[in-house]
């Protein structure tokens, strides 16, 4: 006579589910942070290369960063596609050249995202891209480096000329190029405020143009309240938010303790 094959109980079977559901439970938050920083890690590196972009222009150009002008193929990350190996997204005959759908991608941190959204120019976030003068994009450069253009002569920060490093060579060490930004750019004082928790919330960007709020910019809550920074030395890093204040932004720039609330 056979001897009956035992299969599994009912019982056993929510046993085994059970367990599965709990290895998950305890896996996948693991998993998920692994993935997080992968993409930290990712944008880190973007970070490095849109900064030795920037040196490898001011190298071939007087020791001078690009003017800021705020037009088509002129604006910074059209000056520095050609030393990244992107030079037909500066190529004014090439008719998708700058456009978002053909954008560089190192211009994109894996954790943003684009906007569905019309029009020329709009602010990002921590988990948004900026769009400006066609292209979107993740990064903001440190404007201090800009001597030159229409913003930099005309615009707000004349009056404070004396912040801005008028060589390359000047700006030595931990002078800060390229960040984690929700815009292009800005010139980060001083006596610039932290962000407030809604602000850190929020998926848009104010673009108030005045010295207190510039800092804003760069301070978002990106990579667990820190940004990655690309430095005039080559070196890039994740920075803290509160440690933003710490760092040599322009020529002048008094450094001081802020408290940046968490959300």
């Amino acid at each position: 006579m056979k001897k009956q094959k035992k299969g599994f109980t009912l019982i056993e079977l929510l046993v085994v589910i059970a367990i599965i559901a709990l290895l998950l439970s305890v896996i996948m938050p693991a998993l998920r942070k692994v993935k997080e920083q992968a993409k930290a890690a990712v944008c880190q590196t973007r970070v490095r290369q849109l900064t030795m972009g920037a040196i490898l222009y001011a190298g071939e150009n007087d020791n001078l960063f690009f003017p800021v002008i705020d037009a088509q193929f002129q604006y910074w990350y059209y000056k520095i596609a050609p030393y990244l190996s992107a030079r037909e997204f500066s190529d004014q005959s090439n008719a998708s050249a700058g456009q978002s759908e053909g954008a560089m991608e190192v211009l994109r941190c894996p954790v943003t995202k684009n906007r569905e959204q019309t029009g020329n120019s709009w602010a990002g976030s921590a988990n948004y891209n900026w769009k400006f003068v066609g292209t979107q994009g993740s990064f903001g450069m440190n404007m201090w480096l800009t001597p030159k253009g229409s913003w930099s002569e005309t615009g707000i920060v004349k009056a404070d000329h004396v912040n801005f490093f008028t060589r390359l060579s000047e700006a030595t060490g931990r002078v800060p190029v390229f960040a984690d930004s929700a815009w292009v750019g800005s010139w980060p004082y001083s006596e610039s405020l932290a962000p407030t928790v809604s602000e850190l919330d929020s998926d848009t960007l104010s673009l108030d143009h005045s010295p207190p709020y510039f800092m804003k910019r760069f301070c978002i809550d990106r990579h667990g309240m820190a940004v990655n920074i690309g430095f005039v030395d080559n070196s890039t890093e994740r920075v803290p938010l509160k440690s933003l204040w710490l760092l040599r932004w322009s020529k002048n720039f008094g450094a001081r303790e802020v408290e940046v609330p968490r959300r």
